[in-house]
């Protein structure tokens, strides 16, 4: 059984953390406890000033033997979850990364899983499976991702580039990567610091590689104003995310232009329609790249349907 273990591909898991000393813990456990054992534990730290070095220092003194290596990974300044997750992923020697926020879970299967799938799907470069809800459930029971798999078994590869144009329907904290991708990429675009995800995907998608799901839950994903992505900022930092959004959206926009006219037309129609069909069809009935993108176009108009049902 170790000759077995030891032949398996390291997977590196990327803590990202940033004031997260009441959730570490509990996210470093559900790492520990994984069914596969040849992890790489990397944790990247974005200036915190909660005493969650301290709590993740003392964690490691107790566990670090459970990995095949483990990473601190300091920063002086705060710099936003782009610049610290690229620390931390270009740190590692895995051939597969796992990436995940400190105040979320892996669950048990979660790398054992992934691997078996990639095994199985050699072809795969990317790969989201389903996640569970934790904390703030009114919050999860509001969240319009949670059939993730719908995209996958309905849009195709361009189907989906064109509908993340829009919408970021990729569930973030299930993603499994290979490494050498990642690099390929350039990593996340740090031009953006405070919106990792959607950048990369969208990179991802236009660079032709492979997009994988795993019908599973893999994650348990944390509904609260304590996450990373959710919490309750100062105002600066909300002038910063703001900033991150629009930039980001800049980007989807370039995305738009690039992938081709029609594509264009029909984005600024959903923009200016918000889901009306009579003059969203109007706009669109000389528009042939419409007609072949009608799947994507529904997608789009639930997710506005949706959005206005629960404001």
């Amino acid at each position: 059984m170790e000759n077995e273990n030891q032949s398996r591909p390291l997977v590196s898991v990327v803590v990202f953390c940033y004031n997260s000393s009441v959730t570490i813990v509990e996210t470093l456990d559900s790492i520990k406890d994984q069914t596969y054992q040849q992890i790489e534990l990397i944790i990247t730290d974005d200036c915190s000033k909660d005493g969650t070095l301290e709590i993740a220092e003392k964690w490691l003194m107790k566990n670090h033997d459970r990995f095949n290596d483990v990473q601190l990974i300091k920063s002086s300044q705060n710099t936003g979850v782009s610049a610290n997750g690229n620390r931390g992923c270009y740190a590692s020697h895995g051939e597969w990364i796992k990436v995940i926020a400190a105040d979320d879970v892996l669950l048990p299967n979660c790398i054992e899983s992934n691997i078996e799938y990639v095994c199985m799907n050699t072809q795969y470069d990317f790969v989201f499976s389903k996640e569970k809800g934790i904390g703030n459930m009114d919050a999860y029971k509001r969240w319009p991702f949670k059939d993730v798999h719908v995209f996958f078994e309905e849009l195709s590869h361009e189907e989906q580039y064109i509908l993340l144009f829009q919408h970021n329907f990729l569930p973030t904290p299930t993603v499994f990567f290979r490494s050498s991708c990642f690099r390929e990429l350039g990593g996340y675009d740090e031009s953006i610091p405070f919106l990792e995800d959607r950048p990369m995907w969208l990179k991802a998608y236009r660079a032709h590689l492979n997009m994988g799901f795993l019908n599973e839950y893999t994650v348990a994903y944390r509904f609260s104003n304590t996450s990373i992505s959710q919490r309750e900022s100062t105002s600066e930092k909300k002038v910063l995310f703001e900033d991150s959004y629009r930039r980001m959206m800049c980007l989807a926009k370039e995305h738009r232009k690039k992938f081709s006219i029609g594509a264009w037309w029909l984005d600024k129609t959903c923009s200016i329609t918000s889901g009306r069909k009579v003059p969203f069809l109007f706009l669109n009935v000389l528009n042939p790249f419409y007609y072949k993108n009608r799947k994507v176009i529904r997608f789009f108009n639930d997710f506005v349907n949706y959005s206005r049902k629960h404001k």
